[in-house]
């Protein structure tokens, strides 16, 4: 069976580990991910393309679209799946039989309720909308009951924030300043009466949060594409190429971080590059 990321790199998805910035984010999904792949699914995605109102100046909600490499992603990795997509922009001419388009504004909680108002409970939802801190954390707090014990709630991005969208949203923390709160022992709280009720339930019912900075994400991606030969001069994978890997960018990056933080007895997350969060419900 292909692997997500080499399906993800495919269809041409940022969430791989060659196309666009490459997150790489595949490579974590893939041993996430394994126990669900051969089941029957519930996936959710907020956010089904790049080049929305999120992207200043050139993205538009009235963009057209025709369909989404991440989508077509989910549909050929699971077995069995029921995906649903929302998104501001219409993606209805996007047509397959275990695909439901719902349109809507993540910084809407009607829209958001009305999204899960007719839909069955998700094994996993993720947040690769607009990135707004707002809206992510209103996503959190809203759609979280919908989300199944044991289900995971994904969000991507956490790197970047499009400015002028959160220029005219209600001021609220990151969205990893958040979570690090949380994972430091505090409370889940956003200032948001709206959010913070649901976040109550959120921190209650919280199983773990697992947070994944660049260097981490970077190390995964490098060594996948060293191993399948996806390296420019194209030459495949041998064990001088791995050594090769190892000292590499990504990996030196990584690596030594990990090494300095266990001589300064310091965090091994590095938060200003944190870009993906995972939290496991109970």
């Amino acid at each position: 069976m292909p692997s997500l990321t080499d399906i993800a790199n495919r269809f041409g998805t940022d969430k791989g580990s060659l196309v666009g910035d490459a997150h790489s984010y595949s490579c974590l999904y893939d041993a996430l991910f394994a126990p669900l792949r051969c089941r029957p699914l519930q996936l959710l995605e907020l956010g089904l393309h790049i080049g929305g109102p999120e992207i200043e100046g050139r993205g538009s909600v009235d963009r057209p679209v025709s369909g989404s490499p991440s989508l077509s992603t989910w549909l050929e990795y699971f077995d069995d799946p029921q995906v649903t997509g929302f998104d501001i922009s219409d993606f209805s001419e996007f047509e397959e039989e275990r695909f439901r388009f719902v349109r809507g504004d993540a910084g809407s909680v009607d829209d958001l309720r009305g999204l899960i108002s007719e839909t069955p409970r998700f094994d996993v939802i993720i947040d690769d909308a607009s990135h707004a801190s707002y809206h992510q954390q209103l996503a959190l707090a809203t759609l979280w009951p919908s989300l199944k014990p044991g289900g995971l709630y994904i969000i991507e991005d956490l790197h970047w924030v499009p400015d002028h969208i959160e220029a005219v949203l209600p001021t609220v923390a990151r969205t990893r300043d958040l979570l690090r709160s949380v994972l430091d022992g505090g409370s889940l709280r956003s200032g948001i009466e709206e959010i913070d009720k649901g976040l109550v339930r959120v921190r209650s019912e919280l199983a773990t949060a697992l947070v994944y900075d660049r260097a981490m994400l970077d190390a995964l991606g490098s060594a996948y594409n060293q191993r399948h030969g996806l390296v420019a001069d194209r030459r495949p994978f041998s064990a001088r190429g791995l050594l090769r890997s190892l000292v590499g960018t990504g990996y030196r990056r990584y690596f030594l971080r990990r090494l300095a933080s266990v001589f300064r007895q310091g965090e091994w997350v590095d938060w200003p590059t944190v870009k993906l969060a995972v939290i496991a419900k109970g």
